[in-house]
């Protein structure tokens, strides 16, 4: 199975790729003019009239800028600070019934916090609102809600200040595709009694996840195999292979013919609510077809470059989106290992091939993921692969049972529901059995930059597995150098730090001390340790041993006085009010500041104030207008994130 021509074809999609995340990762350094993008468009012109090498050249530069270019931020409109008229479209439904919503030729997101009342894509509605910007306040190595909305160009969100009306519906395509998935949920409900089959075929027929119970979502994530729960490449694979069976029974073969369903592929990518990993898998067949349909020597790699481009040129925030990498580094996976694994042992008998080649694909698929896996979710699942040689399988027949009970009528699909049941009880009682012998490496804290070298160290060596070229031998001894090197600089820099972090958590506070690899807690709720240990693990911290309050000559820490090398940094709290001037002052527990200098008014006050997450929205307006009135510094977590005093 494996061609070795494949690595010698020609993939200049490839190089366009990797020129195009070059300049939209430039663009957080620097941005280019549009004009000079321009220029050097109608340069790659000239040159193609010259030389070929020099288009070569001006076509990658081209690339790089387009990059740059397309990512810039452009200037976000500034709103009034006061309610206006909305006139707007129901746009998408998220989870947790919150809302994408159209208008003034933006993209707003409207939380169920402010509406009882449900809607559906294409709704018109009107009502008065304020328009907020989405603050960035996560901690470090948290889930970020407004990076995940700025994904989806959602940049504000609203809040109502009077009654949602609902003026109309608009029929477009989305919106009939959306309102046949309703008709679809529906007719679960009605066919599957059971409310844990009706959750499983939601999630993998349609993509509806909102109903599915905790309990499930976490056995399918320690088991490795939560990926069959969202509607994405593994899917779309499988619908495709049952279009193309169809297909073939319809007497319908050749390259050409397959372009046949594309239609029904897209029709589908539609109905699951076109989810990010869809339309790339999606996209990546629709390529892929038609490179067979023009071309009887088509290069996969360069097909998969080619619609990588292309979905970063229409959204170039897609290359920081987790599915994103995920999708694509499972694609290059197998590509690339695949024919490589399956061609090691040998010729096998036909049975123990069948499962050998399953065995191979699991494993090319979810290897280059585990780094991206460490990143995101700081953790890495070993042997995950075995549960997904038998989920996987089980999932597959599932899907196809429940999309035959979702097509055909009802009074013939109550015959097949049975099937359905029995096939999730399966694949949860076998979840279920293998969960304790799952092995996961919890608390991984790995870094960008290391995330880079690692994946050099594994091309090189993968590289050098399928070329047998000494170059590449050295290009990982190399690789694995600079990545000892950087270990070894990081956990200097982390052993010798020294500052206080504000952290950010509504309504509570959690401040810690981080002195030269131990750490102190200076003020903490009883929420909030969870909040504060994907810091502390990061930074590979120890408990700081305490003395009487004396820390060191340096650091001596008397509630609510911290004194740090020379610094007085003050934590007042209601029950230990300020008696003395500092430099830094951090106002928890919602103190005003006719509270915290009403002891002694004379004091004189800090240059910098720092306002924690225990405090009101109210209480931060009175802040910034004391320290406006004072010429004082004025931060606060709510607006900024966590807070780093060095």
């Amino acid at each position: 199975m494996y061609n070795p021509q494949i690595s010698s074809q020609k993939s200049p999609f490839l190089y366009l790729l990797l020129f195009l995340i070059a300049g939209i990762i430039s663009c957080r350094y620097f941005t280019l003019p549009t004009i000079t993008f321009l220029a050097i468009l109608f340069t790659t012109g000239i040159a193609f009239k010259l030389s070929k090498t020099g288009t070569d050249i001006c076509l990658l530069i081209t690339f790089f800028c387009l990059g740059n270019v397309i990512s810039s931020n452009t200037p976000a409109p500034v709103y009034p600070d006061k309610p206006i008229l909305l006139k707007t479209r129901c746009e998408q439904v998220l989870t947790g019934n919150n809302y994408i919503l159209s208008a003034l030729g933006n993209r707003f997101h409207l939380s169920h916090f402010h509406t009882d009342s449900t809607y559906q894509v294409g709704d018109s509605l009107v009502f008065y609102a304020r328009i907020f910007p989405f603050r960035d306040n996560a901690n470090i190595h948290e889930f970020s809600y407004s990076q995940y909305m700025s994904q989806q160009s959602v940049h504000y969100r609203l809040q109502p200040t009077s009654h949602i009306q609902k003026t109309g519906h608009s029929i477009t395509l989305h919106s009939f595709f959306e309102r046949q998935r309703t008709h679809l949920l529906e007719k679960t409900t009605i066919l599957a009694s059971d409310s844990i089959c009706s959750m499983l075929m939601n999630a993998l027929c349609l993509g509806y996840k909102n109903d599915l119970d905790p309990d499930l979502r976490n056995l399918f994530i320690k088991t490795g195999t939560i990926h069959l729960l969202a509607v994405s490449g593994l899917h779309v694979g499988i619908i495709y292979l049952l279009i193309i069976f169809i297909l073939n029974r319809l007497q319908l073969h050749g390259p050409k013919s397959s372009l046949l369903a594309l239609p029904l592929l897209w029709s589908y990518a539609i109905l699951t609510g076109l989810s990010p990993s869809v339309v790339r898998a999606t996209l990546l067949l629709s390529f892929i077809n038609i490179g067979k349909a023009i071309s009887r020597n088509y290069n996969p790699i360069n097909i998969l470059s080619a619609s990588a481009c292309l979905t970063l040129v229409v959204q170039p925030s897609a290359l920081y989106s987790l599915s994103f990498l995920l999708s694509y580094s499972a694609y290059c996976g197998i590509l690339i290992l695949y024919p490589y694994l399956y061609e090691l042992p040998g010729r096998l008998p036909k049975f123990p091939s069948i499962i050998y080649s399953y065995c191979c694909l699991t494993i090319a698929a979810q290897l280059p993921t585990l780094p991206i896996s460490a990143y995101f979710f700081h953790t890495v699942n070993i042997n995950g692969f075995l549960a997904n040689l038998v989920a996987v399988p089980l999932t597959t027949l599932l899907l196809y049972c429940s999309a035959i009970c979702l097509i055909l009528p009802c009074s013939i699909g109550f015959y097949i529901i049975p099937i359905c049941k029995l096939l999730c009880n399966t694949l949860i009682d076998f979840l279920q059995w293998i969960s304790p012998y799952i092995i996961n490496l919890q608390n991984l804290f790995p870094s960008g930059f290391g995330i880079i070298i690692i994946y050099g160290v594994l091309f090189s060596l993968i590289g050098y597995l399928l070329l047998h070229k000494k170059m590449l031998l050295h290009t990982t001894a190399a690789f694995l150098l600079l990545l000892l090197l950087f270990c070894t600089c990081n956990n200097f820099h982390l052993s010798h730090q020294k500052e206080i972090v504000i952290f950010h958590y509504p309504r509570h506070s959690a401040i810690l001390l981080n002195h030269n690899g131990f750490y102190l807690p200076l003020k903490t709720t009883s929420d909030t340790s969870s909040h504060m240990q994907p810091y502390i693990l990061y930074n590979k911290l120890k408990p700081l041993p305490v003395s009487h309050g004396i820390l060191n000559e340096d650091i001596l820490w008397q509630p609510p006085y911290l004194y740090y090398y020379g610094d007085t940094i003050l934590l007042p709290s209601p029950s230990l009010p300020i008696q003395s001037s500092g430099n830094t002052l951090i106002i928890t527990e919602n103190q005003t500041p006719q509270q915290v200098f009403a002891v002694y008014p004379a004091l004189p006050y800090p240059q910098n104030i720092i306002l924690d997450g225990s405090n009101s929205f109210y209480n931060i307006r009175l802040w910034t207008n004391f320290c406006k009135k004072h010429n004082l510094i004025c931060h606060n977590t709510p607006d900024e994130g966590e807070i780093h005093l060095h």
